[in-house]
């Protein structure tokens, strides 16, 4: 069939899903998220392929709880296990299926805009976290998350912000992993400042940086999946796939556009 969709379910929250401390955990249908948050053992599925993520058990001392969950419907189901029962990645297509994204935003006004991302990501079979934190107002722990989420095979970063836009630069300097920024359209400058904050980056510590809105948040989404498809086959199909499926409503448009100057008098 088609690409795996991320599932997910729940309360409310930022968009759709379940209040809890380990971030926003989305996975394909067809994958085992299993989650340790703040020192228990916890874990979420979705399917029967495990993935492996694990937090500090100090790692949400003190901090708000992020939300959990996905666009694209369906459930999450909760259970405990102990740490015996974590699974071993035996290969490396296991360990690219273990390759996640990171999306963070500096305030949840972000969200609409950023919805474009992950609904890429979800669509393409690709997972992710979701998170809002400060580069200004939250420092310590961006950089804490940046460590944790490394340390739990994060292979991109995708950062927004607004304004001064100092989120995706904050984040870099703490990771070797790449980072995508995206400017937020908002403000007296309607974007224009964010998009020179994220993108004048000095030698040797870059940002990519996308286009200003949800037209940059989605191919942030694109961005990072063609990031992670350079080492997964399987990916690299289905991105092939979905070009190939835009390219097929453009000469839908074009034959649409022809027909009605034929109708013309």
């Amino acid at each position: 069939g088609g690409a795996p969709r991320a599932r997910a379910g729940g309360a409310a929250g930022l968009g759709r899903g379940l209040a809890g401390p380990a971030g926003l955990l989305a996975y394909p249908a067809r994958t085992t998220a299993r989650v340790a948050p703040c020192g228990s053992r916890h874990g979420m599925t979705a399917g029967p392929s495990p993935i492996v993520v694990t937090q500090q058990p100090d790692s949400c001392r003190d901090r708000p709880a992020p939300i959990v969950g996905a666009p694209g419907g369906g459930y999450i189901r909760l259970f405990s296990y102990s740490p015996v029962d974590l699974p071993v990645p035996v290969n490396r297509d296991q360990e690219q299926k273990m390759a996640w994204v990171a999306v963070l935003m500096g305030s949840e006004s972000d969200w609409p805009i950023m919805q474009s991302c992950t609904d890429t990501l979800d669509s393409l079979g690709v997972g992710f976290e979701v998170r809002v934190t400060s580069a200004h107002r939250t420092p310590a722990a961006t950089a804490e998350y940046v460590d944790d989420a490394t340390a739990r095979d994060c292979r991109v970063f995708v950062c927004a912000a607004g304004l001064a836009a100092h989120l995706a630069g904050a984040v870099a300097a703490h990771t070797t992993r790449p980072v995508i920024g995206v400017p937020i359209d908002g403000g007296p400058f309607n974007g224009a400042d964010a998009l020179l904050s994220t993108v004048m980056m000095p030698g040797g510590v870059p940002v990519a940086t996308v286009a200003v809105g949800k037209a940059g948040a989605k191919n942030a989404g694109y961005l990072a999946a063609q990031m992670l498809a350079v080492g997964n086959d399987d990916l690299a199909q289905r991105i092939a796939a979905d070009r190939e499926a835009n390219a097929a409503k453009v000469a839908v448009q074009n034959e649409s556009v022809q027909q009605s100057l034929t109708r013309s008098p």
